[in-house]
């Protein structure tokens, strides 16, 4: 499987591409590179393309959490995230988890990815 991607040439609209699983090294590589978007101090937002993903492992779930969560005043930066899917109970899933732990900035779960697409350019209008 490809490595994720995050494709910025939509800036400030970044997409993350995953397809099938990764590993932690890619995932620390990934975090990094977010962590640089949001060092830009401009408001961007993020449309992760999970529809051809694997299930990340616990420990790479509570890093992309800890990340959610980190960032200090970078954090607000980032100013939604919308993730993609097609499975109905992964998006239910998501829903969940962020009731119980809400990211500090807008969040959805979508199946399409126009949907997704849409209600990001209204975080940044």
């Amino acid at each position: 499987m490809p490595a994720p991607l995050l494709l910025d040439a939509e800036w400030p609209l970044v997409t993350l591409v995953i397809e099938g699983s990764f590993t932690d090294e890619e995932l620390g590589v990934l975090l990094t590179q977010a962590g640089a978007y949001r060092a830009r101090g401009e408001p961007f937002v993020l449309l992760v393309d999970a529809r051809r993903a694997d299930r990340p492992t616990p420990l790479q779930r509570k890093f992309m959490s800890d990340f959610s969560v980190a960032g200090g005043e970078q954090r607000r930066t980032l100013v939604g995230r919308a993730i993609v899917t097609g499975n109905p109970l992964v998006r239910g899933v998501i829903r969940v988890v962020e009731l119980a732990a809400p990211p500090p900035y807008p969040s959805r779960v979508f199946a399409e990815i126009d949907d997704a697409r849409r209600w990001l350019k209204t975080l940044l209008a």
